[in-house]
């Protein structure tokens, strides 16, 4: 899925569900470098109804023990969904990394 996601994205490098899903597929086979960049670029345009991709980026930066990092991914997550059905997971998440500093 990853080789097709990336294809994409070579005719279509701002197409925020490729990138994405790229950055899933990314953080599920442990290449967490990718993973990040794929979600810092969907968010770096407009990616409605994506912000899940902050969980996947928070997920790669506690995999790689960058907690800071993972931190500020589920308070953007927060920021655009506040509602969204990965909320939970996020809110716990930033309670134990705010105590953990």
């Amino acid at each position: 899925m990853d080789d097709l996601l990336t294809k994409s994205l070579q005719s279509d490098p701002l197409n925020a569900w490729a990138l994405t899903y790229a950055a899933y597929a990314e953080l599920q086979t442990q290449k967490f470098d990718l993973a990040v960049t794929h979600a810092r670029a969907a968010h770096g345009g407009p990616h409605q109804g994506l912000a899940s991709v902050h969980i996947v980026a928070a997920h790669a930066f506690e995999a790689t023990q960058r907690p800071a990092e993972a931190l500020k991914e589920y308070k953007l997550y927060m920021e655009e969904d506040p509602n969204g059905r990965d909320a939970a997971r996020a809110k716990q998440a930033i309670v134990s990394l705010s105590t953990t500093k």
